[in-house]
């Protein structure tokens, strides 16, 4: 057996080496993720969310905005918006909705409608209930044997959960009659 002589490899000569190119070096990435693909990707999308948004029911507080906006002279949809900020403890808002039909012609259900939100807002709302504590302490000074007024200045110390002036305010209403039953009640409500 003989061995066939093979040729030696030859080396590559520096002509057949690779000069670099200019070209740029492909991505590792898909050949679908380029910069026109993640355009055309962004632009469904944010289409997409726009009309699903579009056809979405509103809440009831965008519902109201945007029929105040479309019709400003809607009462019934400013009562209700004021309604809502009073349920959300949203005071001054809900006066600048109530403000806003003080001058209005309102149908005579709107009309009552609009007098028991002033009272809530007044019954609710930490700095009118604040107002009326000033109110009655002054009251109190030029007539401190006014029983109901001590009573009164009571409830409202309640109201804003200051426990120690409305214990102080019923100890006075007792010490002027501890047998009203008013007051008696009070007492047991503030025992508990």
């Amino acid at each position: 057996m003989t061995k066939k002589k093979t040729a030696p490899a030859k080396k590559k000569s520096q002509s057949t080496k690779r000069k670099p190119s200019s070209r740029k070096k492909k991505s590792s990435l898909s050949p679908f993720v380029n910069f026109k693909n993640i355009a055309l990707f962004t632009t469904l999308v944010l289409t997409g969310f726009i009309l699903v948004t579009f056809f979405l029911p509103q809440d009831q507080w965008s519902y109201l905005r945007n029929k105040l906006l479309n019709n400003s002279s809607d009462h019934q949809a400013r009562l209700e918006l004021a309604e809502m900020y009073l349920n959300h403890r949203q005071f001054l808002e809900a006066e600048t909705e109530l403000n806003k039909l003080q001058k209005a012609k309102l149908l005579p259900h709107q009309e009552q409608l609009l007098a028991q939100l002033w009272q809530r807002k007044q019954a609710e709302d930490p700095q009118e209930i604040e107002a009326e504590i000033v109110k009655w302490q002054q009251i109190l000074a030029d007539y401190p044997d006014y029983r109901d007024g001590w009573l009164k200045l009571t409830i409202l110390y309640l109201q804003l959960g200051k426990d120690d002036q409305a214990t102080q305010a019923l100890k006075n209403a007792l010490e002027l009659n501890p047998n009203y039953e008013i007051t008696k009640n009070l007492q047991e409500a503030l025992n508990q």
